[in-house]
């Protein structure tokens, strides 16, 4: 045979032998592969439950369906086809072109916090590979694949109940030097998401890098949904890149960048949303690792924006993992924006730098450190900014300054804490009370396990206090120590001291003034009462320019508030007590405090007013004191009562000064902080001698209407035999003018003569009617009173002693004869009726009397036509009986010596 022929001969075998083994793989080899034994083979190997139809098998290609992995109707995971792409003659060295996968569906999820395949034993097929691993005969053959590609896929993925459906896509390029490179997009509710990725097989290196834009979170409503209250919205860019090294599948060169725009995430009542103050500037979130130990985190411009506004302009921190020990280091700068936001406003922006220091062993050892005291100041800080937090309508709070240092260490739930605040200029604004701090200090250490347990010291400086526009509070320093417990969700418990040192009470109404207050009290909480007592101390009490006295109580806790027993010691009276008893009831349904007072002081005669006032230097006192009153204060105000009696008092002005005795007077005070007493108090004395004046029994009702105002609604009292009436007169200190009229009834006419004219006076008769008296500008002044008979009743005068009138005018003249015959006449004279004017000249009380009578015996005058008048004869001489005599006589008298009252007015002037 030919050579020729050989050849052709050997084509056609080859031809006859491909198109048999074409025949033999297309109708047999499927067939032998969809067989039972087949499949239990595969089985054996931990596939449970798998199933395929091989379609057809060829020289290039094949083609496998409805592969099955799983129990169930609903397997773990399915392929509608799958297709290899190979060369016939490289089938031998498992090398295979490509393979190419379509409807892929994996069914699997979370579930008790562990991940499953649906309807398929993970751990059962995990200990059978295992097995695998030491069975010759069961090994599998080593493929190269050149290039996968994976479409119309899904993840079918399950997490709290709640089914998710993930789209995917895969290609994956194997090189002939053992590298791959591939892209997989997910499509999360059409979102899609890229991971690039290469691998080097030789160097055992994966590398991959992974982005997305604009990823929408609200189509991920019913995923967030589970987390009750939890509600997410907006968009963000991801981008993260990475190299996993496969031998010990440790990461390095980790990259994580995320950018968040017109989000706002929202968690039951605390908000959160990105904000810069550049416009459309995103808030940004990165990290970055070299190896995956050490990582360095930072974030950017996110806001708080309830319960109460603030702003991440920036964080830096520095997270070291090595051997299960954790540490980190961040700084934090944060910022309170301006504006209202729910129940908080800030009237401007306070930035402040925070310092974060945290450490964690796997021995689950623990410590933390946050402060801003000595933070780095990153961006743009301002800790002396005023942050001014508004809570609701009704309270305001603003500090200038604020300083906090935390640092805690311990292990496991058991720790160990030491804390320190520092507020600064503070004020806070609460209705019509506005409270002013000027420095608040906190610092304490606590440990803590089950329960809490802490000691702490808490100072503040400088307080100051409006309650309204009269009450004003002021205080050098309040402190409060002591330790607290705290076990369970509601239960605490403190035990400790409080104190209150150099504080002052002003009420502006009534220029009352308390100053001087020092306290000091141990008290307790849950409150109950306790027989631990503390104590207080006040300084000075004023009322007005009047220092009142000092004050010592003892205080105890009660039920519902504080108790208090203590003394008040006056200063307006010297030795003057009072003994104090009350309550504060601050944890009452109706919150109320009260003080009871009482008093019985002795006045002794040498008792020195000039306390009270000034004016009253050298004005003796006695008698008997009693005083009881209260003090209440509660949702009505402060109200106040005293209830006074004066028993056997007496007064005494100097050596010749007034004098009043047998005072008796009832005082009731409907108001002692504005010194408001009832209408008709009533002021009685037996005697009141002002110089030769000389008044008995006298009665007088009052009103105090207030610090500035007294009423004298009426008085009465006995002079002269006669009864004296006075109309109402309203005495303010600003006033320097005041007119009262006394009506004068019956009063005796010689003991009016008498007090008046400083003349011995004897005699019947009466006389009544009216004195203006005008005090003004320190003067007493008589304007136009008299005095007159009543008509149809006379009397008989005596006169003796007036021998003072002729003084001065000179003798053998007219004028001189008349005041001689005059006086001669009154010493022994019966009067039809009778006159008497009374009015003030200059210094000097005028007397002008009008008598019209006749001298009841002859008088030694005789008339001469050539002196005209009459003259006094000489002893045994001719006497004249004057049948009708009508008397004018002036007399002008120093009031001064009447009364005997300048040297006490003047001590008003």
């Amino acid at each position: 045979m030919s050579k020729k022929r050989k050849i052709i001969y050997g084509a056609l075998l080859s031809v006859f032998f491909l198109i048999s083994l074409s025949l033999c793989l297309f109708f047999s080899l499927p067939a032998f592969l969809n067989s039972r034994n087949v499949l239990k083979k595969i089985q054996a190997v931990g596939l449970d439950d798998f199933s395929w139809n091989v379609c057809r098998i060829g020289l290039n290609y094949s083609d496998i369906k409805d592969i099955r992995m799983g129990g169930g109707d609903e397997k773990a995971f399915s392929l509608s086809s799958l297709r290899l792409d190979y060369a016939a003659d490289r089938l031998r060295t498992g090398r295979i072109r490509g393979i190419t996968v379509s409807g892929m569906e994996i069914r699997c999820g979370i579930k008790e916090g562990r991940f499953f395949l649906e309807n398929f034993d993970t751990d059962a097929f995990l200990r059978k590979m295992q097995s695998g691993k030491n069975d010759g005969n069961a090994s599998v053959p080593r493929l190269a694949v050149g290039n996968l590609t994976i479409q119309n896929a899904h993840l079918l993925f399950e997490w709290n109940e709640q089914p998710f459906r993930i789209p995917l896509e895969l290609t994956l390029h194997l090189s002939k030097e053992g590298n791959a490179e591939g892209v997989l997009s997910l499509f999360p509710r059409a979102q899609e998401i890229r991971a690039a990725f290469s691998c080097d097989f030789p160097a055992q290196e994966l590398h991959i890098r992974i982005h997305s834009n604009a990823v929408q979170a609200e189509r991920f409503a019913d995923f967030f949904s589970h987390i009750p209250g939890l509600s997410v919205s907006g968009d963000m860019d991801i981008s993260a890149e990475t190299r996993i090294h496969t031998k010990d599948f440790s990461l390095s060169d980790i990259r994580m960048d995320a950018c968040f725009r017109n989000r706002s995430t929202a968690y039951r009542q605390i908000r959160l949303s990105p904000f810069r103050k550049e416009k459309n500037q995103p808030a940004r979130f990165s990290a970055r690792s070299d190896d995956g130990k050490l990582w360095a985190v930072s974030a950017s411009g996110f806001s708080l924006l309830t319960p109460f506004p603030l702003t991440i302009q920036e964080i830096n921190a520095d997270i070291r993992q090595t051997d299960g020990n954790t540490d980190i280091s961040a700084d934090i700068c944060l910022e309170t924006g301006a504006g209202n936001i729910s129940a908080f406003s800030m009237e401007y922006p306070w930035i402040s730098a925070l310092r974060l220091d945290l450490q964690y062993s796997k021995k689950e050892k623990w410590q933390v450190h946050l402060t801003n005291a000595n933070a780095e100041k990153t961006g743009d800080v301002n800790d002396s900014g005023l942050l001014n937090v508004q809570i609701g309508e009704k309270r305001n709070i603003s500090f200038r300054k604020a300083e906090f240092d935390i640092f805690a260490r311990g292990q496991k739930e058991q720790g160990h804490m030491l804390y320190e605040l520092l507020l600064e200029d503070m004020h806070i604004q609460e209705k019509d009370a506005v409270y002013r701090i000027s420095s608040l200090h906190l610092e304490g250490e606590g440990d803590g396990k089950e329960g809490w347990q802490s000691t702490a010291q808490l100072h503040l400086r400088d307080i100051a206090a409006d309650l309204g526009e009269k009450l004003h509070i002021k205080g050098k320093s309040f402190s409060l120590s002591g330790r607290g417990v705290i076990s369970g969700e509601k239960s605490f418990a403190f035990r400790g001291k409080a104190g209150l040192s150099e504080a002052s009470l002003r009420e502006t109404s009534s220029q009352s003034r308390i100053s001087g207050i020092s306290v000091s009290l141990p008290f307790q909480w849950p409150w109950k009462a306790s027989d631990e007592k503390g104590k207080m101390r006040i300084h000075s009490v004023r009322w007005g320019k009047y220092s009142l006295g000092s004050l010592s109580a003892s205080l105890g806790q009660n039920k519902e508030g504080l108790d208090f027993k203590g003394r008040f010691r006056g200063d307006l009276l010297p030795g003057f007590q009072a003994e104090l008893k009350g309550e504060s009831a601050f944890f009452s349904a109706a919150p109320y405090s009260r003080m009871d007072f009482h008093s019985r002081y002795e006045i002794s005669r040498s008792a020195d007013l000039k306390n009270i006032h000034k004016s009253l230097k050298g004005i003796e006192a006695e008698g008997l004191l009693h005083l009881k009153g209260q003090f209440v204060s509660d949702g009505d105000g402060i109200r106040s009562n005293m209830d006074g009696r004066l028993e056997n008092g007496g007064l005494r002005i100097g050596e010749e000064g007034p004098i009043a005795e047998g005072i008796q007077m009832n005082l009731s005070m409907s108001d002692l902080i504005h010194l408001r007493s009832r209408p008709g108090q009533q002021l009685q004395f037996s005697s009141l001698r002002m110089g030769n004046i000389l008044l008995h029994e006298g009665d007088i009702r009052f009103q105090i209407e207030s610090a500035k105002s007294f009423l004298m609604e009426k008085a009465r009292f006995d002079w002269c035999d006669g009864r004296v009436s006075a109309q109402s007169l309203r005495v303010i200190p600003e006033e320097e003018d005041y007119d009262l009229i006394l009506y004068c009834d019956r009063l005796h006419l010689a003991k009016v003569l008498e007090q008046l004219g400083g003349a011995q006076a004897e005699g019947e008769g009466r006389v009544n009617g009216r004195i203006p008296i005008r005090f003004t500008k320190g003067e007493l002044i008589f304007d136009d009173g008299f005095l007159y008979s009543t008509p149809g009743e006379g009397g008989i005068i005596h006169l003796k002693g007036a021998d003072y009138l002729t003084e001065g005018v000179p003798k053998n003249t007219p004028q001189f004869g008349q005041l001689d015959l005059a006086m001669e006449a009154l010493k022994d004279y019966e009067y039809q009726w009778a006159k008497i004017r009374i009015l003030s000249e200059g210094k000097n009380l005028m007397l002008r009397m009008q008598f019209d009578g006749k001298p009841l015996n002859p008088l030694p005058f005789a008339y001469k036509k050539d002196f005209g008048g009459f003259v006094r004869t000489e002893s045994g001489g001719q006497l004249s009986r004057f049948q009708g005599i009508k008397l004018n006589i002036n007399l002008a008298l120093p009031v001064n010596e009447i009364l005997k009252y300048r040297g006490m007015w003047d001590k008003y002037n």
